[in-house]
């Protein structure tokens, strides 16, 4: 079984210095990348996919687009050591514990202190791009589940109509459809469908 690819932020060390800034807050000293590669990016973005959107529905859950994204803000853009809690997990069938960092803390204590915004802004454009490319993405998702909703619907809708073709009628119309190149263009084929049942009854 070939192993999933598990994405994680590169070491902030070995950013490129000018792409790096340090500031100090509430006395201490944060490291933090003005620019993280592409590569860190999609693998931001699945993330937020992963616990944001429903694929299913198109449901995206912007309560926990802001808990996840500004956490990963905080991961992958700083060098903030973060606080971490216990929980329990299946291994193999028996219960281990395990430590994980409590994004929830994370959140609460970066959001209320200001902290978060303080960093937003010193990133500035380069997190701006993530948060519109991820954006850009759902709606392109959306778009997809809306599309597959729709021809479902309408090839629905039409098997009830094909039944008046002969075998031989349906065999032609499915290969028509089949030459279609743009499948999206569902005018093209409620068309190509209205016009072969049309000329079967005329």
């Amino acid at each position: 079984m070939k192993k999933k690819t598990e994405y994680k932020p590169a070491n902030i060390k070995d950013f490129n210095k000018d792409e790096q800034v340090k500031i100090r807050f509430n006395e201490s000293d944060i490291l933090i990348n003005t620019y993280i590669p592409m590569e860190s990016k999609i693998a931001f973005r699945k993330i937020i996919f992963l616990q944001c959107f429903n694929e299913k529905t198109g449901y995206f859950d912007w309560a926990l687009y802001d808990l996840f994204f500004k956490y990963l803000v905080l991961e992958y853009y700083t060098d903030l050591k973060f606080p971490k809690t216990t929980v329990g997990v299946k291994d193999g069938g028996e219960d281990k514990k395990q430590r994980v960092v409590d994004i929830y803390t994370t959140y609460d204590s970066a959001v209320s202190g200001q902290l978060y915004d303080y960093i937003f802004e010193c990133i500035g454009e380069d997190v701006q791009k993530l948060e519109d490319m991820i954006f850009d993405s759902v709606e392109e998702k959306r778009k997809e589940i809306q599309f597959t909703h729709s021809l479902g619907y309408m090839i629905g809708g039409f098997a009830e109509k094909m039944i008046q073709l002969n075998p031989e009628d349906v065999r032609g119309l499915v290969d028509q459809i089949g030459q279609i190149s743009d499948l999206k263009n569902i005018d093209t084929i409620r068309d190509l469908v209205e016009k072969n049942v049309g000329a079967e009854k005329g």
